[in-house]
């Protein structure tokens, strides 16, 4: 079971005062943050413009426990079992909720992929080597060129499925230990960030 912090079960529990909290408004606030966190935004005055500090602090919930449950995989029975053991709501609000959970779950992980979660990432990669006997760039001389092709794999919205595409590039001994070079000073970087924390 996922561990949300006390705050937001404690909001979400403030959707059991059905003096603030009609069926209706409930549905809306569920509506507006599927909307919000699968990309298709629509403003609600009713709960932006509502002074009631209860409904703004159930929507920042609302939204903040659906990106999470959606990001870490869990189902919709997942879910309700959270809404109803941690945050104590009725039967009633937790089936309504589990119900828009379910049917846009699918639309928020295409969002939530597509946030910086899923920058292309390497799959593969080769290399050859070739040697240049002769050219007429005053940049490249003689000697052994390398030809790294680098195979990535990104998210395509439009296509909604992962694609794959390649990106060569050529350079030579010192360019390619020079990158080298980095890529194990930003994993040293990484691993003591890791550590410190």
């Amino acid at each position: 079971m996922m561990e949300i912090q006390e705050s937001y079960r404690d909001s979400l529990g403030l959707l059991n005062n059905t003096s603030i909290f009609s069926e209706n408004l409930v549905r809306e606030i569920v509506e507006n943050c599927c909307s919000v966190l699968s990309g298709k935004t629509q403003n609600s005055e009713r709960i932006f413009l509502k002074s009631d500090i209860e409904i703004q602090e159930v929507h920042a919930a609302l939204l903040y426990t659906f990106a999470e449950f959606i990001r870490n995989n869990q189902t919709k029975e997942d879910y309700s079992i959270f809404l109803r053991n941690q945050c104590n709501l009725r039967n009633d609000l937790v089936d309504e909720i589990e119900h828009y959970y379910g049917k846009w779950n699918g639309l928020i992980r295409i969002q939530l992929l597509n946030i910086a979660n899923h920058l292309p990432h390497v799959t593969d990669l080769k290399w050859k080597i070739d040697h240049v006997v002769k050219s007429n760039s005053e940049e490249t001389s003689a000697g052994l060129l390398y030809r790294i092709t680098l195979n990535t794999e990104t998210f395509d919205e439009h296509l909604q499925k992962m694609v794959t595409k390649a990106l060569e590039f050529s350079c030579t001994s010192e360019e390619l230990q020079d990158l080298v070079y980095k890529l194990k000073e930003s994993v040293r970087h990484l691993q003591k960030l890791r550590a410190d924390n």
